[in-house]
């Protein structure tokens, strides 16, 4: 991988990891959700089911936002709401806020891959998008296999919205290292 393509790799896969990882968090650390929050299995389910059904909901439109402010735009954003909704996983107390959290969660979950798909699109010429794509879909297994070795070390340690909260502060500099490393969309100007 060239030095131009290894920072947008980095990008890419963060992106997706941040997008997806809600919903690995709640299924990980459903146990202790359970206990603390007092809630059922069926209600930390449907939280779940929220996040995704909303996501699936949300993919067509985040398509078209994406392609009307542009990846660059979309991947930051994406970034940004994953880290809000992470925080708010880690605020919370009932369980309200807890579904919150999967609601502004499934924002992020539809539009990981259009905004990482313009963005590769935007970036690489054909015949260089397939191996990126590749790299970037890792993201998801990624997120799956960092949930599960993080979430219960930090919540061994801590507890599990402390665990949530540091999570949310990951995916904030995710968008800072992405605001920095990511050129400005072709054709539109932004302000650095």
């Amino acid at each position: 991988m060239s030095a131009r393509r290894g920072p947008l790799g980095v990008v890419l896969v963060s992106a997706m990891v941040a997008s997806t990882f809600s919903i690995f968090a709640i299924a990980v650390l459903a146990s202790p959700i359970i206990d603390d929050l007092r809630i059922s299995r069926t209600q930390v389910g449907l939280i779940g089911s929220v996040n995704t059904g909303l996501g699936a909901l949300s993919a067509p439109h985040s398509g078209r936002l994406t392609d009307r402010i542009g990846p660059r735009r979309a991947v930051l954003i994406l970034l940004a709401v994953s880290a809000v909704s992470m925080t708010l996983m880690g605020l919370a107390r009932s369980p309200w806020i807890l579904l919150l959290s999967g609601i502004v969660a499934g924002l992020p979950h539809g539009w990981g891959n259009p905004a990482t798909n313009a963005l590769i699109a935007s970036t690489l010429e054909p015949g260089q998008r397939g191996v990126m794509t590749g790299i970037k879909q890792s993201g998801v297994t990624l997120a799956i296999f960092v949930a599960g070795i993080s979430l219960p070390a930090l919540e061994g340690v801590w507890a599990w919205q402390t665990a949530c909260l540091v999570c949310g502060r990951v995916f904030a500099g995710s968008m800072v290292m992405a605001w920095m490393l990511l050129p400005p969309d072709a054709g539109r100007e932004e302000n650095p």
